[in-house]
This record gives C-alpha cells, sequence and structure tokens, in this order.
C-alpha cells in the first residue's frame, strides 16, 4: 500500500503473486555477528529480487472508503467486501449472539491444560503441571485457535478441572438455533473462511481479535440443515480414529433439495458436500495407499500370487466405491459383482479405454487361485505381475486425480 504525505483522493492497494517462496533462515543456528550480517544481507537480497520478479496487480479505493484501523488488503479487497454485503443481507446472526465468547488467561495455579497439539493428535486429557487458565472447559465448548491457522475443536471428552490453552478463543453455545455441532461445521466452511481472512491483522502470525470473533455473522440454519450437521461433524471432522470412517462419510452425504430450498441455505450446504467428497478421498486414499505398500512388500518378496490377489481385492474395493458414490448408494447396497462393476463405468465412460480393459485384466488374474485354475499349474512371471501393478496404479490415480 503506497500513501502519500498530502491526503490523497484514492489509495491503491498492491497484490503480490510471488513466482516462488522465500527460503526461511534459521538464526538460532547462526554463531557470531558477522554470521548474522550476512545472513540478514542474503535475506534481503533474496527479498529483493522476490519483489522484482512477482507480478504486481491491484485495486484503488476512494480515501474516505478506507477504515485506517483495518489498514489491510484483505478487508478492503472488493472480492471479500461483495461476499460479506451478500452475506449480511441473509438470514445471518452475529456469533456473539448465540454463544458467550470466553477468553483464557493464564492463572498462577498449575494443573491440567488443553492444548491444540493434544487436540490434534486425539488426546483430549490435556497435558499435566501446565499454567492453568481462568476457563475450565466443558463439553460443548468449541475452541477455536486465537492465532495461526483458523483451526477449530469441540470438546467431548475432557479431564474433570483441565482447563483450555491460553491460544485458543472458547465459544460456548446458548441459543437452542445452534449447536455445537453445527458451529464447527460452520467454522470450516466457505462462509468462516472468507470472514476470518477478511479480518485477521498479522502479516507473519495472523491473529482474530475477540471483537472480530464476536462480530462473526453465522447462518441460521432450517431444522434438517442443524440436523444433518451432527452427522457431518462426525464423518468428516471429529478426531477420534474410527474404524468404519467410511460407513460415517456415507451416512453424512445427503441431496441439498432434500434439506432446504433457501438458495443461500442450499450453497451453504453444498459447500459441505464438498467438505464431505473430500474427507472421503483422503480418507479412502489413505486406505489405498497402505494397501499398496503391502502389495509392493509381496512383490518384493517374491510373492507373485499374493500381489495379483491383493491388487484384485483393492480393485473391487476401488470401484464398487466409485459405483455406489455415484448411485446415491452405501457400498453394501451394490449388488454387483466385479464384471459387472467394470462393464458399468465403462458405459458411463468413467473408465476410459484402456482402463476398462486393464480393470478386467486384472480381475482375470486375481482368478488365478481359483480351484481349477490352480490345478492347471498356471504360472505368473514378475514381468506380468509388473504389469498388473502398473494397471492398477494408473486406475487408482484416474479415481483420486
Amino acid at each position: 500500500m503506497l500513501l502519500s504525505n498530502s491526503q490523497p483522493e484514492t489509495i491503491r492497494f498492491a497484490k503480490f503473486d510471488p513466482p516462488a517462496t522465500l527460503p526461511k533462515s534459521d538464526f538460532r543456528t547462526i554463531g557470531s555477528f558477522a554470521d548474522l550480517e550476512l545472513q540478514m544481507q542474503g535475506a534481503f537480497d533474496l527479498l529483493t529480487m522476490w519483489t522484482q520478479g512477482a507480478n504486481r496487480y491491484g485495486f484503488e479505493r476512494p480515501v474516505g472508503n478506507v477504515k485506517l484501523d483495518r489498514l489491510t488488503v484483505h478487508f478492503h479487497d472488493p472480492e471479500f467486501a461483495a461476499l460479506s454485503e451478500i452475506i449480511e443481507a441473509q438470514p445471518f446472526a452475529r456469533l456473539g449472539d448465540l454463544v458467550e465468547v470466553l477468553i483464557p488467561r493464564r492463572t498462577k495455579q498449575t494443573g491440567r491444560v488443553v492444548r491444540a497439539r493434544d487436540l490434534r493428535q486425539g488426546d483430549t486429557s490435556g497435558a499435566p503441571d501446565c499454567p492453568m487458565t481462568n476457563v475450565p472447559l466443558r463439553r460443548g465448548d468449541v475452541l477455536v485457535m486465537s492465532m495461526g491457522r483458523f483451526e477449530t475443536f469441540l470438546v467431548e471428552d475432557f479431564e474433570e478441572g483441565a482447563t483450555a490453552a491460553d491460544h485458543f478463543i472458547v465459544l460456548r453455545c446458548r441459543d437452542e438455533r445452534v449447536s455445537p455441532e453445527y458451529l464447527v461445521t460452520y467454522l470450516n466452511s466457505d462462509f468462516a473462511w472468507a470472514y476470518s481472512q477478511r479480518h485477521v491483522s498479522g502479516m507473519v502470525i495472523q491473529r482474530l481479535s475477540k471483537r472480530d470473533m464476536v462480530a462473526m455473522p453465522i447462518l441460521i440454519p432450517e431444522a434438517p440443515v442443524l440436523k444433518q450437521a451432527v452427522k457431518v461433524y462426525r464423518a468428516v471432522l471429529e478426531r477420534k480414529a474410527d474404524a468404519d470412517r467410511l460407513s460415517q462419510i456415507a451416512d453424512a452425504r445427503f441431496k441439498i433439495e432434500d434439506l432446504t430450498q433457501n438458495s443461500i441455505q442450499a450453497y451453504f450446504m453444498s459447500s459441505v458436500a464438498d467438505m464431505i467428497s473430500e474427507k472421503k478421498a483422503r480418507y479412502l486414499k489413505q486406505i489405498i495407499d497402505d494397501d499398496i505398500r503391502e502389495i509392493d512388500a509381496c512383490r518384493k518378496a517374491g510373492a507373485l500370487k499374493a500381489c495379483v490377489v491383493l491388487s484384485g481385492s483393492v480393485l473391487e474395493a476401488i470401484l464398487l466405491e466409485w459405483v455406489a458414490e455415484r448411485q446415491g448408494k452405501k457400498p453394501a447396497s451394490v449388488n454387483l459383482r466385479l464384471n459387472a462393476i467394470i462393464d458399468q463405468l465403462i458405459e458411463q465412460g468413467v473408465l476410459i479405454d484402456p482402463k476398462g480393459e486393464h480393470a478386467h485384466h486384472i480381475r482375470l488374474q486375481r482368478n488365478i487361485v481359483h480351484p481349477m485354475r490352480m490345478l492347471k499349474n498356471e504360472k505368473l512371471t514378475p514381468s506380468s505381475v509388473d504389469d498388473v501393478l502398473t494397471m492398477l496404479k494408473d486406475i487408482i490415480h484416474l479415481r483420486f486425480s
């Protein structure tokens, strides 16, 4: 942002789209002042090259429309401003009218404190012998990181007497129109992200103030949307490990028209549907990656039959889930054999040649463990197994691309 000494008619906000990120320097490893000076000069030279090589673009605002106490690019960005105007015209309420907003402050006592690092690892007991705060946790509290990444946690299980760490803002629901699960879901949506990006301060460590948190507009959900939020939270945002997470995700899927006819509620739920799809893809990919590592271990050990059998099972799992998603069903309710699943995906243009042919090839190779084929003593070769693995990985790439 460039400001002149005299009162300008407009203020220009410049954005930078850097061609590369600036590497970080760890000054803690520097031994002498000369080394520090050299490092700082090098960092300055890199910064100069970075700004000169950046593509500059921006926008202008009349000086009367600029809030000098909000002198950030995001706050005055026309795209964020337009979105805020749309939001403010809808049935929204201030967050502070729906919840109690608490800022934990450290006390002189020590005890058990729940921190973000604990919750990320699924540990709700917290750390012992830490400086406690003045906000004891309650079931249903929503914890929001007050600095850095905009991150949320829902408190369900905790040790009695534990307090929230002082890097949180604590939200405590007091209005029946919203639930803790809905609040966490909403705070992870595009609506809340746009608001937080526009109102954060700080360039290195970003912070959202209590004042801005209290003023955040929250969409008041219709009853079916509020009810669906519980399933969405369990499937997508709950941090507990669950062996049956894919079933939870299947339960959380919905048709927007079954929940609401309101355009802004539908827009919100479409963003939630995208959140569910992304979570499902990441979780399924994690499962498949574990199986692929096991197949690669079998190949390295020379267990060729194990390779093709596992490859066929992975293929069937991927394609069964794919068909179920396209039909809006759970995988267990799809009553089709693997060859029929492959044919259906070929007919629908999902498995584009040669992927469909490759899927049938993997299916046939898996059948080498069929009793009649075992009696024929058919042999597998390392090259034929390598072909199967290449075909399988190509189909996996297609599914998750």
